[in-house]
């Protein structure tokens, strides 16, 4: 059997809500090999990239086709002044219009849980959980960007990653509190939400899928004054949708 072929059955794994280590097992099972289950992580958070990728893939020219490079007009990098820079970005952006920019991460984790409804105590499972995590700020004028995508990616990544493998009913921020989809959810905001001011950036929503159908959004809004108590030490609201 091919590394493709594993690849793509360790993708299908997943698509059942299956942990990694499960999925790991299976492979085995199945006469893949023996790999560990962060590998499989890498695996699959991969080829999820490189089937999203896939998606957009620019058309290619053809081989036959001769590109004369030297034709190409490149044009020279100004620097500008930061006057000029904050100018020449504001007019990229809006176009005179009012625009809000907001930034885009997602992180993978599984994890096993179980929850009590109506008195009734159902059983430890896992599941395959997929974090999206948006984020508003000014836009730098100089660089161009709100902030740089791996520092954003890595404030979501230890974020999620406290529940990577556990068995969320045994973990201290849940002792009061079931580690239902919106707690964990929650958890993840009040955990970026932290990181990101440091920045002077504001999260705007956390969305958790606890399979590739349903999930739940945390959304923040800010606080109207005078209107009840601060929910968060940054004052905003969070509202959750499913």
């Amino acid at each position: 059997m091919t590394r493709p072929e594993r690849n793509s059955r360790a993708v299908e794994l997943w698509l059942e809500n299956r942990s990694w280590r499960s999925i790991a097992a299976q492979l085995a099972i199945e006469g893949f090999g023996a790999v560990s289950h962060q590998y499989i992580s890498r695996v699959v958070k991969r080829e999820l990239t490189r089937a999203w990728q896939g998606s957009y893939r620019s058309v290619p020219v053809p081989v036959h086709q001769t590109v004369d490079a030297s034709q190409w007009h490149i044009p020279a990098i100004e620097v500008l002044d930061e006057e000029d820079a904050t100018t020449q970005t504001a007019a990229i952006a809006t176009h005179g219009e009012s625009a809000t920019t907001e930034i885009i991460v997602e992180s993978f984790f599984s994890a096993r849980h179980f929850v009590i409804m109506d008195e009734k105590t159902g059983p430890p499972h896992s599941h395959s959980y997929r974090a999206r995590m948006m984020a508003t700020g000014p836009v730098d004028p100089k660089t161009g960007i709100v902030v740089g995508f791996a520092q954003a990616q890595s404030v979501l990544d230890d974020a999620v990653m406290q529940f990577a493998e556990e068995l969320l009913n045994r973990l201290e921020v849940f002792e009061n509190a079931q580690p239902t989809t919106e707690n964990v959810a929650l958890t993840i905001t009040n955990s970026v939400k932290d990181q990101l001011e440091k920045f002077g950036l504001r999260v705007t929503s956390v969305t958790l899928w606890e399979s590739p159908t349903k999930g739940v959004t945390v959304t923040l809004n800010p606080r109207p004054p005078g209107d009840g108590p601060d929910i968060t030490e940054a004052g905003d609201q969070p509202f959750i949708s499913s």
